[in-house]
């Protein structure tokens, strides 16, 4: 059976890079290639997909490769002076695409949406994904950032910037930057503006943490890319990646934000936007919101939440918990790493680091053996060291959970939010957010292959 004829079309731009080849992590890349392939899968065309990247086409490096290390007991050096003595920085490489990539500089970004903008109209689609690092408001506000190479884009800039682009025209946003919550205020400037975003405009976003620069199959944006494939629509696939996206992100849509502004304005004297929520939570039927706030408290062990005070209370403690953790962890850490250092200092002394790459990853893995050798030879420092590196690590672990159920908590309250706030609002939030809830679920990418066949007569 044959696919429809597209009669709408969809632009691209796919943002991503860093501001320096030291910041531009490799992940952002794997991201880039996910998308581009998805793409060219559900039948876009390649003309119509444009990336901006870090330096664009330039043949220098741009672009840091972080290896793991390779060597069994490395943690024995981690910290010390021997780890810095030692250490192999992370490789710079020239990253190219085909076609070329457009550099992420304003002047390109802004360039291209006043050349591409005046030919889209009603019905069609402008996709913003954004792959990289961002910046937080100084004042705590909306304004925040995407990192250029070497420049920043602001909220303020990206409205000015989508100025020749119609009203008419759906423009969905797509970001899984640090802070990237801040751009979800261009809904009170554009009309017809959706999107999803991995963070708070105060929060990071862990597929650019560098705790994670090493990895590749993690983060919002690759959880978006594989539930986009499977859904075709914004809204569907955000509803997946609340239950995927297994990191301290916080993704929301457009219109959680706004329905919750809405909330929050209505509550006047006495009470409170939390108050009005509860009040007006419906019962639990047969409802997706409810399926999906009762399997992210599944997965996240949260218990059951069903109110948004509950989710607010649970937020709180968790994040006390974290606090105390990383505390007690950080004084283990701290004496782990002196008698760590103690072994670890005589051997700095006749260190003398390798330029040469595979050298010194081969002086690494020397230096973790003696400092095994020397531990054995003091059975009781060798059982301190073991003791206070299984409370860092049991720390670690716990800390990483918690804020796992942290960031999971203030999914589920945005969900309780969305059940309540339509009960909440006046006639004119609900049309607004109608409006938000129909730009989301409208389809982005047909969810399956598609063959795009040509019209046997001019279409009027």
């Amino acid at each position: 059976m044959s696919s429809p004829l597209l009669l709408t079309a969809l632009k691209v731009l796919v943002l991503a890079g860093g501001a320096s080849p030291e910041e531009n992590h490799h992940s952002h890349k794997v991201h880039v290639d996910a998308l581009v392939s998805l793409l060219a899968e559900r039948g876009v065309p390649g003309d119509d997909v444009v990336v901006f990247w870090a330096d664009g086409a330039a043949p220098e490096a741009d672009r840091s490769v972080v290896a793991e290390d390779p060597i069994d007991g490395a943690w024995l050096i981690e910290g010390t002076r021997l780890d810095t003595e030692l250490a192999v920085e992370p490789a710079q490489v020239d990253t190219q695409f085909v076609p070329p990539a457009r550099p992420a500089t304003e002047a390109a970004l802004t360039g291209w949406l006043a050349e591409v903008g005046p030919t889209l109209g009603a019905g069609d689609t402008l996709l913003i994904a954004v792959t990289d690092h961002g910046v937080p408001d100084p004042s705590g506000g909306a304004e925040v950032a995407i990192s250029l190479w070497g420049e920043e884009w602001t909220t303020s800039e990206l409205e000015a910037a989508l100025a020749p682009v119609p009203r008419a025209t759906r423009v969905v946003l797509w970001m899984s930057q640090c802070f990237s919550g801040g751009f979800a205020d261009l809904h009170r400037r554009r009309d017809n503006l959706c999107g999803v975003f991995a963070a708070h405009p105060d929060r990071p976003a862990y597929g650019c943490h560098p705790r994670l620069a090493g990895r590749d199959d993690v983060g919002h944006f690759l959880r978006m890319v594989e539930a986009l494939g499977r859904h075709g629509t914004l809204a569907a696939a955000h509803e997946e990646v609340l239950l995927t996206d297994d990191t301290p992100d916080t993704p929301h849509l457009t219109s959680d934000v706004m329905l919750f502004e809405a909330v929050d304005a209505r509550a006047g004297e006495g009470t409170t936007a939390q108050r009005l929520i509860d009040a007006r939570v419906p019962a639990q039927v047969d409802d997706p919101t409810w399926k999906t706030l009762a399997a992210l408290s599944t997965r996240y062990g949260l218990g059951a939440v069903t109110q948004y005070g509950e989710a607010l209370d649970l937020i709180e403690g968790l994040d006390r918990a974290r606090y105390a953790l990383s505390v007690w962890g950080e004084r283990w850490y701290e004496a782990d790493l002196h008698a760590r250092g103690l072994v670890a200092e005589p051997l700095v002394r006749v260190a003398r680091p390798a330029r040469d790459r595979s050298e010194r990853w081969a002086q690494r893995k020397r230096a973790v053996t003696a400092m095994q050798g020397l531990l054995a030879t003091d059975p009781p420092l060798r059982a301190r060291v073991t003791r206070l590196r299984a409370k860092v690590e049991a720390a670690r672990a716990l800390e990483a959970q918690i804020e796992l159920q942290e960031a999971a908590a203030i999914r589920a309250a945005y969900l309780i939010s969305r059940l309540a706030g339509p009960r909440v609002v006046d006639a004119r939030a609900k049309a607004r957010y109608a409006a938000l809830r129909a730009c989301e679920q409208a389809p982005l990418i047909p969810a399956g292959p598609v063959a795009i066949e040509s019209p046997v007569a001019p279409t009027p």
